[in-house]
């Protein structure tokens, strides 16, 4: 997924995602670089990341989050 980053409304899009997936599913989001860090209890996360200038117009940094169900 890659939610809107305008306005901190990619952690809306997060909040309303993660809990969509089915046991053994993940999530993998295109997120801000200030993302990093953010807790999703009862999920596990993975983070690759920044990068820098990857997206075609644009000049944001970003990085990528890999959510699991914990245990899963």
């Amino acid at each position: 997924m890659n939610p809107p980053f305008d306005q901190g409304r990619w952690r809306a899009h997060l909040d309303h995602a993660v809990p969509l997936l089915r046991r053994g599913g993940r999530r993998v989001a295109i997120l801000p670089s200030g993302a990093r860090g953010t807790a999703l209890p009862g999920f596990d996360l993975a983070w690759s990341g920044p990068y820098s200038n990857e997206l075609p117009g644009t000049s944001v940094e970003v990085l990528l989050l890999v959510v699991t169900q914990a245990g899963a």
